[in-house]
């Protein structure tokens, strides 16, 4: 079995685009906020 960033409680991910500028990015939410450096 594979992990998933999505098994950790609270992660979601989606993703936007721009079909006429050909470009879009992922984004994941931490519904509790998060801290990175």
């Amino acid at each position: 079995m594979q992990a998933s960033i999505t098994d950790i409680k609270g992660i979601r991910v989606g993703c936007a685009q721009d079909l006429e500028a050909l470009t879009g990015c992922t984004v994941i939410l931490a519904g509790e906020g998060a801290v990175c450096g």
